[in-house]
């Protein structure tokens, strides 16, 4: 079986990595060949809102994982792991927290980072033609403030890293390499040409290194896709205007390296030029931007780029018949649904993410009544889940954190331009199986709808029997995976 090393580059990275994560926990299927994921977030903001975010997602995602780690269970059925978990490393070695660490940024200014003050007078006149006195005084704490300039010197550390040399160690020769970023800012702009051009310029003689350099990578690019209000309320000096400008500058730069040099085995594009206005913060804990329907889709060029790289090679370091694509709707509503998707998107996301919002609103409205009543999966007479599980440190700080969270970004794709609104999230117990956009349950009798989360209930005292043997984090797990795809099928026709 295959690895995929999935590279979030700067914010985007990070954010298109928390869809994709919420895409696993319902259960959407990567390739059969492919059965761990290691994201690796490089961003020079430690305390980036929508990296931590994410990091702690992926955190969560494999504390839920870890009593099934090595069987199929529906719901977060692929594994996740860091580079040292792979590898053996102490954390005193590398970071077991997702985050490549970047030297010699903290507290640091560009000038000091590069030794300016130490030059020799001509190389500081060098200096000053290729930097500004605004970029030699930049702050790198909170990124490179959409300066690539400055991130390209910075980010050219990554090979002589500890996680590079563990990265290194960990690559079969079967496994697969995605890199997530932007193109308008600083740190994915900058981020994802270097790291790709050291990956293709590997001294093939040694063996680790001949891998990397002939892996199957694909890469998703991210245009434009929101708009940020002045910097003025808050001392930002990132400008969204000029974001098409910066755009058009890296393309052309792309076409004349990557493209040309046929560096990548599949190139996604994705943008949105009606993006929603998003508050302007340097960094920091305060950026940590609502969900966007591009990121979702974004993940899904992930899922396309498993699917095909069974049947994509590379010959010294160039691709062989490399592919470009882009993302499409079917629909010009801001208001999207499930059916404004492609069939290849709707196929990927409809049932997993219904399966596990279904889930969730049972654990929101169905489980407090369950709990307060004679329910036999809930029995351990019954060799059921006992009620103290929901009590556990599992439940309580892992699942229900993680559950919660995915209602949150759900609710934030809704609220967002344009809006993604798969789910009606005011259903209540007795309405339950209205869940889904455009979808009505099938009636009973031919005149009454038979939409109660009951339904979900009696199914669940059926489902669990399969694994009574199990522990009881299994057991609640793969049981509620069974039993809404069962109700779904049998109710919606999904």
């Amino acid at each position: 079986m295959a690895k995929l090393y999935i590279f979030g580059i700067g914010g985007t990275g990070s954010r298109v990595l928390r869809a994709f994560t919420m895409m696993l926990a319902a259960g959407v299927k990567l390739d059969d060949s492919i059965d761990t994921v290691v994201p690796i977030i490089i961003d020079p903001d430690s305390a980036n809102g929508d990296m931590n975010r994410t990091a702690d997602m992926l955190t969560k995602y494999q504390e839920i994982k870890k009593p099934f780690e090595n069987e199929e269970s529906g719901f977060f059925n692929v594994k996740i792991k860091t580079l040292s978990q792979l590898t053996g490393a102490s954390q005193t070695d590398i970071s077991d927290n997702f985050k490549f660490e970047i030297n010699g940024t903290h507290s640091q200014k560009f000038r000091d980072y590069i030794g300016y003050n130490s030059l020799d007078n001509n190389s500081k006149a060098f200096i000053d033609l290729l930097f500004s006195a605004h970029n030699l005084a930049a702050d790198m704490d909170v990124g490179f403030k959409g300066n690539p300039n400055i991130g390209s010197v910075v980010l050219n550390q990554f090979t002589q890293s500890e996680e590079f040399t563990q990265f290194l160690d960990s690559f079969g020769n079967n496994d697969r390499i995605f890199i997530i970023s932007s193109i308008f800012g600083g740190t994915g702009a900058s981020g994802f040409p270097l790291l790709l051009k050291n990956l293709r310029e590997m001294n093939a003689a040694d063996g680790k290194t001949f891998q990397v350099r002939n892996a199957v990578i694909g890469a998703l690019t991210v245009l434009p896709y929101f708009k940020l209000k002045s910097g003025e309320a808050t001392g930002s000096e990132i400008d969204s205007s000029s974001f098409l400008g910066k755009s058009k500058a890296a393309l052309a730069y792309y076409e004349r390296t990557i493209v040309a040099d046929k560096r990548l085995n599949s190139f996604y594009y994705i943008g949105d030029e009606d993006g929603g206005m998003y508050d302007n913060f340097d960094g920091k804990d305060k950026q940590k931007n609502n969900a966007h329907f591009v990121e979702l889709a974004g993940a899904l060029a992930i899922l396309n780029f498993a699917a095909e790289a069974n049947n994509l090679s590379t010959t010294n370091g160039q691709a062989d018949n490399p592919t470009y694509k882009e993302f499409g709707i079917e629909s010009k509503d801001v208001s999207l649904t499930f059916k404004s998707l492609g069939y290849e998107s709707f196929t990927y996301l409809t049932k997993p993410l219904a399966q596990l919002s279904l889930f969730s609103k049972y654990l929101k409205l169905g489980l407090p009544k369950a709990m307060s009543a004679s329910t036999i999966w809930l029995e351990e007479k019954h060799r059921g889940v006992p009620k103290s599980f929901f009590k556990s440190y599992y439940y309580t700080n892992s699942f229900n954190k993680f559950i919660q969270n995915y209602d949150e970004w759900l609710n934030e794709l809704e609220d967002n331009t344009p809006s993604f609104k798969p789910f009606n999230h005011s259903v209540d117990f007795d309405n339950a199986l209205e869940l889904i956009e455009g979808y009505e349950p099938k009636k009973k009798l031919m005149f009454k709808k038979d939409a109660k989360l009951t339904l979900v209930e009696d199914r669940v005292s059926k489902t669990y029997t399969r694994y009574t043997a199990l522990p009881n984090e299994t057991k609640f797990v793969k049981s509620f995976y069974d039993a809404t795809a069962e109700v779904l099928i049998e109710k919606i026709g999904i």
